[in-house]
């Protein structure tokens, strides 16, 4: 990465990250989407972009969530490796968004050098690829110099992710969100048929797995290693609530979309994999029929269990 001297002091060597980043002027940012003036954040002037890889290695198991979601929180832990990477900075006056700003995060890191967006519709980096959380500092700190976007084409003529995303959500037009998988079994989509293809509990990673620039050295954080927690059991889901769930998987990436929605990800995964009883079924549907979007869901699970 890129550092310049500002004056006797290189702010940039402040910066403790054992994997890149990049500064850009938010009002480049601004300009870049195409926003006349900052809707928030109008005090700060520079945009510190971070990225931190997950694991690339596959875990076998038919009922695992996708990679990113593997080990603790990716909110949790990339927040805490920035505030410590910037300590010596002394900002007075940020924020460190991971995941829950109005910031276009991809564009953000295009913009700060860190690697380009590619078919897939994700961030590839050259070194660590596609499987990399990003995080963000928003500070009125002012740099003299600033990062830029590389030039190049990683994607070229391959179009692999296009070619293996179950549901065609994936075009030379870009992303369709409400046919990714990921996107549809973090919501209370009734695109019941894209359910399907379903092969992850929480999100999804075929895109990712056929990219060849995850065909690389793992160099996931150790806290991003699959944990005991990844592995959901319907039996013990039988007997939570939405509350004694929360409280269990408070450290985990997929608490923040609630019980039920993960209850339903784990009925639809077993009906696809013909592993599970319609009595089964009946039970959940009954114990939360007030949730129509969930008991409707449950209906279309027997017929096709029936199929």
């Amino acid at each position: 990465m890129l550092k310049y001297r500002e004056g006797d002091a290189m702010k940039r060597e402040l910066i403790k990250s054992s994997y890149p980043f990049g500064i850009i002027e938010y009002q480049k940012y601004l300009e870049y989407i195409n926003q006349k003036g900052p809707k928030k954040y109008k005090d700060m002037k520079a945009l510190i972009v971070f990225i931190y890889p997950f694991s690339n290695t596959l875990v076998k198991g038919k009922y695992l969530p996708a990679k990113f979601a593997y080990g603790k929180d990716y909110h949790q832990e990339v927040k805490e490796l920035i505030e410590d990477a910037i300590k010596d900075l002394k900002l007075t006056n940020y924020e460190i968004k991971v995941d829950v700003s109005s910031l276009k995060e991809k564009t953000c890191a295009y913009l700060a050098g860190l690697g380009l967006i590619g078919k897939n519709s994700l961030l590839i980096n050259e070194k660590y690829g596609s499987y990399i959380a990003i995080g963000i500092v928003i500070t009125d700190e002012v740099f003299k110099e600033y990062d830029r976007p590389i030039e190049g084409d990683y994607c070229k003529d391959c179009n692999r992710c296009i070619k293996a995303c179950p549901n065609k959500a994936l075009s030379s037009e870009g992303l369709d969100k409400k046919k990714c998988l990921s996107y549809l079994n973090q919501s209370k989509s009734t695109d019941y048929l894209f359910f399907d293809k379903m092969k992850h509990l929480y999100g999804c990673d075929i895109c990712q797995d056929v990219c060849p620039y995850n065909k690389i050295e793992d160099y996931g954080l150790d806290s991003f290693l699959i944990d005991e927690e990844a592995y959901l059991s319907l039996e013990e889901l039988k007997s939570m609530d939405e509350k004694e769930y929360l409280e269990k998987y408070q450290d985990k990436t997929f608490n923040w979309i609630g019980y039920l929605p993960m209850v339903r990800n784990l009925l639809v995964l077993k009906v696809n994999n013909k592993d599970i009883t319609k009595k089964e079924l009946e039970f959940f549907q009954e114990k939360h029929k007030s949730e129509k979007w969930f008991y409707d869901h449950i209906e279309y699970l027997k017929e096709k269990l029936d199929e």
